[in-house]
Parts: structure tokens; C-alpha cells; sequence
């Protein structure tokens, strides 16, 4: 397993206001998933960097594949996997030529947590590569429809609302520039990996989609709501919730990519479902970014 040494300097968290509402990255751990063919789901791809996997993303054309706008933080040489349902082998590795984070990102609360990759070669498509179909602007997913969301099954350090959004740092050791700020993040005493298992095989779960209203009584009192670029999925009872997918990663209905892995509050709990990007609300933006 690859290892990498990160140093994240962070010298404006070490002086930001704690009290800001933060929203937490998803948990990452598809608890209770089924092992996944890539020909079931042949959109989905590996967003690495150095050669390990970082987040999720979805082919969208030849050229383009959609992903979390927060999957770019820190990220110094950004490529995809294609064509492979095991983590880190096999399949066609891509570099990242372009990129394109949405101008009205905001790394605080995650709103418009949507980017858009170019590849430097263009997919071949096959059985096991192939795009996924878009909504229409403003087409709406119907409440209660079921949704599968699939990814790798990293689990992602743990943060609170009260600290800095730290992402990217899935599998790597981390060294912080202002560590007393940062010693809860990790375990007492954290693996080399950073406390982060990996599942090798592609996992996906099956999810409920929430109506907004559900979701925004939900998360209104410790996040301020619900943005009106994102939705929730998942299950009331917990224990198997679409939060636990990868950042980044597909969440499809109807054969549409309808939601990107965005944030949640932990994994699976009872009534914290996870939230997504709602894909059909950034409809015309991906069309004039791509033409696709």
C-alpha cells in the first residue's frame, strides 16, 4: 500500500474561528455493501493521486468525469483509473490534463461541492468503461425511489463541524503545522495509514432518497440546513447509509447519475442520512463547462 508523507500547512486554520458551522466529510465506509462487477457499474472510476485512491468520480463522455468539488483540496497530481472494480490494479490509469472546480465552491460548508476532470486520453469505451446519462436541468429524483451509490470503501478520518474540513488525507500520514488544534482528528494512536482501512473490491449500497424538507429538519440545528444544490439519502434506521460511500463517488437512479458523495454526519447513524450534490442542479453549468 502506498504510503505518502503529507505535510499540510495549515496556517490559516491555525487562526480561523472554530465556531464557523463546518460540515463534516462522509465516513467513506460502505458498511454492509455487496462486492460490485465492474460492467454493473462502468462509470465508475478511481480519482487517485500518486497512484492511490483518493475519491470517486463518474465518466460523464470521452473526455469528462464528475466529481466533489472538495476532492481537489491539496491535491498534487491528480489521476483517474478506469475500467476496474479492484482498487489500485488493473484497468487504464488517465492523467488529469484540466480541471474545473465550481467558482462558487465553498470549502467550509461544502455548497456547490461539484468539479469537473478532463482526462489527457480519452476513455475507450468497453463493457467496463463506459459514461452515465445526466438529468435534465432541474429534474427532480422522486422521494422514496431507491438510489445506489458504489465506491471503494475508504474510510475517512473523522471530522467535526468545529474544525478545519480536512480532506485528501485518506491513507497518508499527516503532519500538522498546529497539532493542538488537530489531535482529536486522529485515534490515540492511529495506524501508519492514518487510522484508515481500504477495501479492495468496488462495494455499492442501495440508499432512499429523502424529501428536502426531511432532510433540512434533520440537519437544520447543528449545520444550518440544507443547500439547495444538495439532497439526502439513506436509511432512517441507519446501519446501512449512503453517506459511506467515497467522496466523490456516483450515486445513480434511472440509470442517471443523479447525486455526487458530498458530506455527513459520521456513518450510519439513525436519521443522518448522507447528503449529495444534486447532479440536476448544475445541469447547464456542467453543459457549458463540456459541451456534454
Amino acid at each position: 500500500m502506498l504510503k505518502v508523507l503529507f505535510y499540510v500547512m495549515l496556517v490559516t486554520a491555525c487562526f480561523a474561528d472554530q465556531t464557523s458551522l463546518r460540515r463534516p466529510l462522509p465516513s467513506g465506509k460502505i458498511i454492509g455493501g455487496s462486492v460490485a462487477s465492474i460492467t454493473n457499474f462502468p462509470y465508475q472510476v478511481s480519482f487517485q493521486d500518486w497512484n492511490a485512491h483518493i475519491c470517486g468520480a463518474a465518466i460523464i463522455s470521452e473526455s469528462w468525469a464528475v466529481t466533489a468539488a472538495h476532492c481537489f483540496l491539496n491535491l498534487p497530481v491528480p489521476k483517474v483509473r478506469s475500467g476496474t472494480a479492484t482498487r489500485g490494479l488493473g484497468g487504464t490509469v488517465h492523467n488529469v490534463a484540466n480541471y474545473i472546480i465550481h467558482e462558487n465552491f465553498n470549502q467550509n460548508n461544502f455548497d456547490n461541492d461539484i468539479a469537473l476532470l478532463q482526462v489527457d486520453t480519452p476513455f475507450q469505451f468497453s463493457a467496463s468503461v463506459q459514461p452515465i446519462s445526466l438529468p435534465a436541468q432541474g429534474e427532480a429524483t422522486p422521494v422514496g425511489a431507491q438510489a445506489v451509490v458504489s465506491g471503494w470503501g475508504v474510510t475517512v478520518v473523522s471530522i467535526s463541524h468545529r474544525h478545519m474540513s480536512l480532506s485528501l488525507i485518506r491513507g497518508q500520514n499527516v503532519e500538522f503545522l498546529c497539532p493542538e488544534r488537530y489531535s482529536n482528528i486522529f485515534d490515540s494512536n492511529p495506524d501508519k495509514n492514518g487510522g484508515t482501512e481500504y477495501s479492495s473490491d468496488l462495494l455499492y449500497i442501495i440508499a432512499n432518497i429523502y424529501s428536502d424538507s426531511d432532510c433540512n429538519d434533520k440537519y437544520y440545528a447543528d449545520y444550518g440546513g440544507l443547500f439547495v444544490g444538495d439532497f439526502c439519502a439513506g436509511h432512517a434506521e441507519g446501519g446501512i447509509d449512503a453517506c459511506q460511500g467515497d467522496s466523490g463517488g456516483p450515486l445513480a437512479a434511472g440509470g442517471k447519475l443523479v447525486g455526487i458523495v458530498s458530506w455527513g454526519d459520521q456513518c450510519a447513524l439513525p436519521d443522518r442520512p448522507g447528503v449529495y450534490t444534486r447532479v440536476s442542479y448544475y445541469r447547464d453549468w456542467i453543459k457549458e463547462k463540456t459541451g456534454v
